[in-house]
């Protein structure tokens, strides 16, 4: 009889529990929460070659991430992550005019920007021609004077 009411407790118990988690999947504002699909034979395969915690097997498969792309994804690295800069546009253009003028000896014109990834980039390439003696001059434009980004009279001076 003890076994009896042990299984019975223990079963009311898994049913209120899963009536709480379906009541308590809703958003305040009343939208269901649905937990995200995933391919468990992925996480499977992803956690037996790695051997790591089905958790973290879990969380990479959700994000899409591959036995392959898996170290980027836990140990990234910026090499790794950012494209190659010649798919920009015209960057085998600006790339191919720098080199000529290099060759040619001519002087670079380098126009900046204010902000820090504009200022940054004018340093690198500062540095870069001081480094292989190449003479250069660059202009940052004044933001409140001559506002955002290239224009006119930044190009004249």
């Amino acid at each position: 009889m003890l076994k009896f009411v042990m299984n019975l407790k223990t079963n009311l118990i898994q049913e209120n529990q899963k009536n709480n988690i379906e009541k308590n999947n809703k958003s305040v504002s009343g939208l269901v929460w649905e937990k995200k699909k995933i391919n468990k034979s992925e996480v499977d395969d992803l956690k037996d070659k790695l051997n790591i915690d089905l958790t973290l097997a879990k969380l990479a498969v959700s994000r899409g991430i591959s036995y392959d792309h898996f170290e980027n994804f836990i140990d990234p690295k910026i090499k790794n992550l950012i494209p190659d800069p010649i798919i920009l546009d015209d960057m085998q253009k600006a790339t191919n005019k720098i080199i000529e003028f290099i060759k040619e000896n001519r002087k670079i014109g380098i126009l900046g920007d204010y902000d820090v990834d504009g200022s940054s980039a004018t340093a690198l390439f500062c540095n870069f021609f001081d480094d292989i003696n190449v003479e250069y001059e660059y202009y940052i434009p004044d933001r409140l004077k001559e506002g955002y980004g290239p224009n006119i009279e930044a190009f004249q001076k």
